[in-house]
């Protein structure tokens, strides 16, 4: 599955780099913009927040769940790449405590870590797993597993050991859902904790995040079916769940849980304080690998200019596994955000969510 969101986030990417997302301004209406690609797209449910550093200035709700039950505030989506952010918000809390440094090779913390070549392997940093620059592949293997490992992380890690390299670490942009399974085993190997240990402790439950589901056993208890599509119809879609899936894809919640997120990252006080200083959020959100002249790849974002006629940079991230679809969109310099779910995913809809929510965040 994430090989093939790959490819779809590397071409939606660069089309949408390209045409720019039909804006909302001009007194248009977000409920009646997003109702309309809903539709578009036969999307059973959707749930939206606009935010602000200040509040959450309105959630939309339209559709059904896969129980068939209204959708609410209170309905939990799967984010799927949307993760990836949030666990690199919880790597920048291990660097502002001194736990981890960005520059230092991941063996400083991972000894056991390798690749089929093993003096690369020596050179990749944490900083090149967090911008995609490791030269590691897609398509490695080590994710959407769903059988039960005692030592999730640790056997993903391991399994990296014949994967060969695709570029020498540093020297390009190479997106790939495993270089955030092994910042999972990092954030685990620097905290002497589990990883979603760790990611309730130091970012979620101070951003009051108390809804968001981390494990396969939480998914199981609470989270309806998502959908797919067959003949251009939904159907029911049951998800599974990687255990290693909270570092790079899996985290779910609802559209409450992920828009106190999106809040944080524009400097909100969320629950009275910051998960990270604002020094440390200017790294997650300052595009340094290159994709495109301009589209960027932070620290577990996206950075491109599709709004500099706003006077801002976009930062983006979206999502998607099977039955579900997220995205966030964030306009740092005029303090807009928007958080968008929906509880079907598509080969040939993708895009047409990713335009959604880069439109209704102008």
């Amino acid at each position: 599955m994430h090989r093939l969101l790959t490819l779809i986030v590397a071409a939606h990417a660069g089309v949408l780099a390209g045409t720019g997302a039909a804006p909302v301004a001009d007194g248009g209406d977000i409920d009646s913009y997003l109702r309309d690609r809903m539709e578009a797209t036969s999307t059973p449910g959707m749930a939206y927040a606009a935010v602000t550093s200040d509040s959450i200035e309105h959630i939309g709700t339209w559709g059904s769940d896969g129980n068939g039950d209204p959708v609410t505030e209170s309905t939990p989506f799967l984010w799927g790449s949307v993760s990836k952010p949030i666990t690199a918000t919880a790597v920048m809390t291990l660097v502002e405590s001194g736990a981890i440094e960005l520059d230092e090779p991941v063996r400083t913390y991972l000894p056991s870590f390798t690749l089929s070549d093993a003096d690369a392997t020596k050179r990749i940093t944490v900083r090149h797993l967090l911008v995609q620059t490791s030269g590691i592949p897609e398509g490695t293997g080590i994710t959407d597993r769903f059988d039960r490992r005692r030592d999730p992380y640790g056997a993903a890690v391991a399994d990296l050991s014949e994967v060969a390299l695709l570029s020498e670490p540093g020297e390009r942009h190479e997106y790939t859902s495993a270089n955030y399974v092994v910042l999972g085993a990092i954030v685990e190997a620097a905290s002497g904790r589990s990883f979603t240990e760790y990611l309730r402790q130091h970012v979620l439950q101070p951003l009051e995040m108390d809804g968001v589901i981390t494990s396969p056993d939480e998914a199981a208890a609470g989270l309806p079916d998502g959908h797919a599509y067959a003949l251009g119809r939904p159907i029911a879609a049951t998800p599974s769940y990687d255990q290693t899936g909270p570092s790079y894809g899996y985290l779910g919640g609802t559209v409450e849980d992920l828009a106190r997120f999106a809040m944080d990252q524009l400097g909100a006080r969320v629950g009275g304080s910051r998960v990270l200083e604002n020094s440390s959020v200017s790294q997650l959100q300052n595009g340094t690998a290159r994709i495109s002249d301009t589209h960027r790849y932070g620290l577990g974002w996206r950075d491109d200019d599709r709004n500099a006629d706003l006077g801002t940079r976009t930062i983006w991230h979206g999502g998607a596994v099977h039955g579900y679809q997220a995205m966030v969109v964030l306009l740092p310099d005029t303090d807009r955000g928007i958080v968008v779910l929906q509880n079907i995913y598509g080969f040939f809809q993708d895009a047409q969510l990713a335009a959604a929510g880069l439109g209704a965040a102008r």
